[in-house]
């Protein structure tokens, strides 16, 4: 991962690692690197992160403002119910949160971006759903996504549908 990183030369770099500790959180896996896209960090406490993408949000796509709960549950803190999601039917939550995150990415990361994911062996299921819709679209985005996972159950696992390159690496010597 290093590698490809040190070759996107000048790209936007995403970076998050998954945790044994976060892999029943629910979006675990995009905090940080959702939260750099607004220039905050996984420290800053929610009412500035909040602050931040709801003005980001004024600025850059205001269509998505009905929907900052959903966007807040991503990016773990809490945000005041609105209309649009309270008339959301339960069964509809977890999909238009996904659709709303990549509206929210693809206007963030309008150019070239270079998204790495480690150890999403860890991934919480709610973070792999969301991948797995990133990865869906990824034809039509100037972003590379580099994964790396051990060979064991759980987390994100790649589907041959999806646009993937698939290395599989040896014991170090």
């Amino acid at each position: 991962m290093e590698e490809v990183r040190d070759r996107a030369g000048g790209v936007r770099v995403l970076h998050a690692t998954c945790e044994p500790y976060t892999a029943t959180t629910p979006y675990a896996t995009w905090r940080e690197p959702l939260r750099s896209l607004l220039g905050a960090t996984a420290d800053d406490p929610d009412h500035v992160v909040l602050t931040l993408l709801r003005a980001t949000l004024e600025r850059d796509d205001p269509s998505l403002l009905p929907w900052l709960p959903l966007l807040a549950d991503a990016f773990h803190v809490e945000a005041p119910a609105s209309e649009a999601v309270e008339q959301l039917a339960t069964e509809f939550r977890a999909a238009r949160l996904r659709e709303v995150v990549l509206r929210f990415l693809r206007r963030q990361l309008a150019g070239w971006a270079l998204i790495e994911l480690s150890d999403a062996h860890l991934m919480d299921r709610a973070s792999a759903e969301l991948l797995d819709a990133l990865a869906r679209e990824l034809p039509l985005l100037p972003w590379l996504v580099v994964v790396s996972r051990r060979d064991r159950e759980g987390g994100f696992t790649a589907t041959p549908a999806q646009h993937v390159l698939h290395l599989e690496l040896g014991p170090l010597g």
